[in-house]
């Protein structure tokens, strides 16, 4: 009996020893694909193949990875392989038909299984069919004016549990078109019945009552009453989803074309704030302002406005169908291995780079704070602020999160907000302003410092200063804050409160430091956060003060604070010019300066100052006296 149990153990090990390694190449390969990194995926699924061909959803994996990089006919290669060994595999159906529709070649739909040589169909038959792949066949029908053939797959999409509410929108549609066909009278059509049965089913969704708003729209051309209801229609589905296109676009095309340009603007304008680049609504805008003022600037104004503005089912015509991949790791884990490929292409100054990470970030959570904030960083340094200050501010978005406050001060914050009365509506993303993130934003200190930063290079100081003060409201004792704070007054020439602000954010960090809780953040923080405070902020604020005090004629004072400078980084060569500077004109009135003052200069040039030319010549000619 020896002999065999020993030869099962072996076997056993030689499993369990293998296994691993092989399971490895899957896992990173995986979190390739979760992260985006399609090339990287597509070799450790390669490799995974050459050691087991028999895997299950790796060819799918494969060709989702080569459809995302824009290579269809690999794709496709690798998704007919897939369901030539598991024809039972929905997803890898509804990817195929998905890329199929992407590329507009679905007609090959039913000839692709033969063409590839194995015995599965594409037709609502096939009971592994998805509900993705069903919803797309049934729009293909109703473009090409199938009605009865897209009803078919619409409800077979249903039953395979794809989005109910984009299946019964379409369902409706089609039954308000055949409705219209017939000229049907009946009080009580398929449309209402549908409608009501969808309503029932789900609520009353946006898309719904985004149609009845169309129907009631098309029966206002011959009976003006029905305007108000198309108008309350919208204006609900807009309380339901205050972000929701469709009701947006169709209630400023309203007033547009009714001649109430003011409102028709607030709508367009609305829209512009989540899609900037949206050309067509740019031009209504646009036309908008033109009415309301002829003689205003032609270059910002269309030369052509229309005179009507024929209403939006985009989400009708245009779905917006994506295949919805399932992460294959948890969600936190990805997002820190993107957020830190991102940061690794920052060290190494590749910024475009770090930027397309982050988006991919933002695809899995649109409202991470964290890479938000990094991506707001990075377009801020180069100098794109208005994407910036829109990242910024979705960084500020998310209820509860803390960033890198304090642990004393965030307990203190918890025990605040027991006391107050919380506001449970969510402000949408088209009303997520600069000053709704000041009323409701969170906690992350970093991020309304980056936003104050962001509207003081765009010189709007005043919304700067309101950024700090919400920093210095959420933490007293935040150095860095203070400092900013100075700063933005320095820039309205009010220097009072800029002495104070620099002031405060010298006791600030003093003050941290008995605590003994460092200003810079932590070596863990950095791995996730693009802030780096390489030099204490009392070291710039004592700087900050010098000039200050100069500018203030106040020499004596302005000596104290780049000593103080000095004390804290004796490195930086620019204390010791501006101390330069001090005693030369101290010199004036005492000879006894001038050994000071070519003390600091050579101390200047000595740590490589940059006016290095200028204090060489001063030097000389102040030795030759």
């Amino acid at each position: 009996m020896k002999k065999p149990i020993s030869l099962m153990l072996a076997i056993f090990l030689l499993y369990s020893f293998s296994l691993p390694g092989q399971n490895e190449v899957t896992r990173e390969a995986d979190l390739l694909l979760d992260m985006m990194e399609y090339r990287q995926a597509i070799e450790n699924y390669l490799k995974a193949l050459t050691e087991n061909p028999d895997r299950r959803d790796i060819r799918k994996n494969i060709g989702y990875s080569y459809f995302q990089l824009g290579k269809a006919d690999d794709a496709l290669r690798f998704l007919g392989e897939e369901l030539a060994l598991f024809p039972d595999n929905e997803d890898a159906y509804d990817i195929l038909v998905y890329i199929l529709s992407k590329s507009n070649r679905l007609k090959e739909a039913n000839e692709f299984p033969e063409r590839l040589d194995f015995p599965v169909r594409l037709t609502a038959d096939n009971p592994h069919l998805g509900g993705l792949a069903c919803f797309i066949q049934g729009m293909y029908f109703k473009n090409i004016e199938m009605h009865d053939k897209a009803k078919f797959y619409f409800m077979k999409s249903l039953e395979r549990r794809y989005d109910p509410v984009k299946c019964y929108a379409q369902l409706i549609d089609i039954d308000f078109t055949q409705k219209k066909s017939a000229a049907e009278i009946e009080l009580r059509s398929s449309y209402e019945t549908t409608l009501l049965e969808a309503v029932r089913e789900y609520g009353s969704q946006p898309e719904f009552l985004v149609l009845n708003g169309l129907r009631y729209h098309e029966k206002s051309l011959s009976d003006f009453f029905f305007l108000r209801r198309s108008v309350e229609s919208f204006e609900a589905a807009l309380r339901v989803n205050p972000d929701f296109r469709d009701a947006l676009f169709n209630l400023g095309s309203i007033n547009y074309n009714y001649n109430n340009f003011e409102k028709a603007s607030e709508y367009f304008k609305r829209i512009l704030e989540m899609d900037p680049e949206n050309d067509e609504v740019k031009l209504y805008s646009g036309c908008c302002l033109k009415k309301l003022d002829p003689s205003a600037d032609k270059v910002s104004t269309p030369e052509h406005c229309p005179k009507n503005i024929r209403l939006s089912r985009e989400f009708l015509d245009n779905p917006g169908l994506e295949y919805q991949y399932q992460l294959k790791n948890s969600k936190s884990s990805v997002l820190d291995h993107i957020n830190n490929l991102g940061l690794e292409f920052v060290g190494r100054g590749r910024f475009q780079q770090a930027l397309s990470r982050f988006r991919h970030g933002l695809k899995i959570d649109p409202e991470s704070p964290i890479i938000n904030f990094n991506a707001a960083m990075v377009y801020s340094w180069l100098d794109f602020l208005k994407s910036a200050e829109r990242h910024a501010l979705i960084a500020l978005r998310r209820k509860g999160y803390f960033g890198s406050l304090p642990a004393y001060r965030q307990q203190e914050i918890l025990r605040e907000e027991e006391q107050r009365i919380q506001k449970p509506t969510e402000i949408p993303l088209s009303q997520w302003t600069f000053e709704a993130a000041l009323e409701e934003g969170n906690y992350f200190l970093d991020a309304y410092n980056s936003l104050g930063t962001i509207c003081f290079k765009r010189r709007e100081f005043q919304k700067s200063i309101l950024a700090f003060k919400k920093v210095i409201e959420i933490h007293p004792e935040d150095a860095m804050g203070h400092f900013n704070l100075g700063c933005a007054y320095q820039e309205i020439n009010d220097l009072e409160n800029a002495e104070e602000a620099w002031k405060r954010a010298i006791q600030s960090e003093k003050k941290a430091k008995d605590r003994e809780e460092k200003t810079n953040i932590s070596d863990n923080q950095l791995s996730i956060s693009l802030v780096v405070r390489s030099k204490p902020v009392s070291f710039r604020a004592h700087k900050f003060l010098g000039k200050l005090y100069i500018e203030k004629g106040s020499p004596d004072l302005a000596l104290q604070e780049f000593k103080n400078a000095i004390e804290l980084e004796p490195g930086d060569p620019e204390p010791y010019y501006e101390l330069g500077k001090i005693y030369l004109a101290k010199s004036q009135l005492e000879e006894k300066y001038i050994r000071e003052a070519i003390s600091y200069y050579e101390k200047y040039l000595y740590l490589g100052g940059q006016e290095e030319k200028e204090v060489k010549e001063l030097l000389k000619s102040i030795k030759k006296q």
